[in-house]
């Protein structure tokens, strides 16, 4: 998904989805970075776009809660 496509989708989402999917993907990460140190993830950098996407989304959240 692009960048400016990703920020609509949540800039208008509910603050409680955001969060939600700030959980799963740090699921996802945790689960990336294991996989990475067995050997068994082949494409290295979806561990960084995951991350990137998190910190995008905690902004975003950040931002709505402060107004």
């Amino acid at each position: 998904m692009k960048i400016k496509e990703y920020n609509a989708k949540y800039r208008k989402a509910p603050i409680a989805e955001s969060k939600k999917e700030i959980t799963a993907l740090e699921n996802k990460l945790s689960s990336l970075i294991f996989d990475r140190i067995g050997g068994k993830i082949k494409n290295v950098r979806e561990a960084k776009k995951v991350r990137r996407d998190i910190a995008r989304l905690k902004t975003i959240t950040r931002e709505r809660e402060n107004g």
